[in-house]
């Protein structure tokens, strides 16, 4: 039974990437609702074997997906935020298991990823500052994790989420009047090329195209925003756009549609 919960929590997983793979709407809808029946399946096969933080994660992974082809704003935004939950009260089940800080560290990056498609839902500034503090706090810790256990997957998932997160947040506001985003920005422009050494020679193409989108985004948006002189301003655009360019490499090599789109 243990076996049959990993495979089909295993193959959630590729039907999840598949996903990101699609060209049309009616193919991503059986994508996700794929996803969903799968997670499903090992969801309750985890809770037949007694094991409540796989069971956890999984329904997790189910909302998520559904959260997606949800049929109003109101039930996306609601399972946005129970996986989420879910997410957390996983990784904390998980934590006690010293041997096993990977899936906390994943369930921990799932959940900020989730703040992502929670914050457009936002109605107000309490909710916004509220998810904005959960969603970062969860990736902060997540990418501390990756980090440490040189899960470059996990850790690239992380790094998406906490820009995203800042940034959904920043233009949901008006970003000049948040200095926080600027110092963000020239951090992480400051340790991008750490971020690359950490690729070394992965053949993750999916991985590969997130660090690049995030380092294109990074450079552009500090240009766009916040340089005056045009000489450092055509310096930090043209770096963002080669980071651009080298990111639809990757995302098509990974024939990724998500991150060609966003990029």
């Amino acid at each position: 039974m243990k076996e049959a919960a990993n495979a089909y929590k295993r193959l959630g997983r590729v039907y999840f990437l598949a996903s990101e793979t699609v060209d049309t709407k009616a193919e991503y809808v059986e994508s996700l609702r794929r996803v969903i029946e799968t997670y499903n399946k090992s969801k309750d096969l985890f809770k037949q074997n007694k094991n409540k933080a796989e069971e956890l994660e999984c329904e997790a992974e189910a909302l998520f997906a559904h959260g997606f082809i949800a049929s109003s704003i109101s039930d996306a935004k609601k399972s946005f935020s129970k996986s989420s939950d879910l997410f957390v009260e996983a990784s904390n089940l998980f934590s006690p298991k010293s041997d096993d800080q990977e899936s906390v560290a994943r369930c921990l990056s799932r959940a900020a990823f989730c703040f992502i498609f929670l914050q457009p839902f936002s109605a107000d500034k309490l909710e916004v500052d509220q998810n904005f503090q959960n969603g970062i706090s969860l990736a902060s810790k997540a990418l501390k994790l990756s980090l440490n256990l040189g899960n470059l997957r996990i850790f690239s998932e992380s790094i998406f989420s906490e820009l995203m997160i800042n940034m959904t947040k920043v233009f949901l506001k008006d970003f000049k009047k948040e200095p926080l985003f600027k110092e963000y920005l020239k951090d992480n422009i400051v340790k991008f090329d750490d971020y690359i050494k950490l690729l070394g020679n992965c053949d993750d193409n999916r991985s590969r195209a997130i660090i690049y989108l995030l380092g294109g985004f990074l450079y552009c948006l500090y240009a766009t925003h916040y340089i005056k002189d045009e000489k450092e301003f055509n310096e930090y655009t043209d770096k963002g756009l080669k980071l651009l360019e080298e990111t639809l490499v990757f995302a098509r090599k990974a024939n990724n549609k998500l991150f060609t789109l966003f990029t």
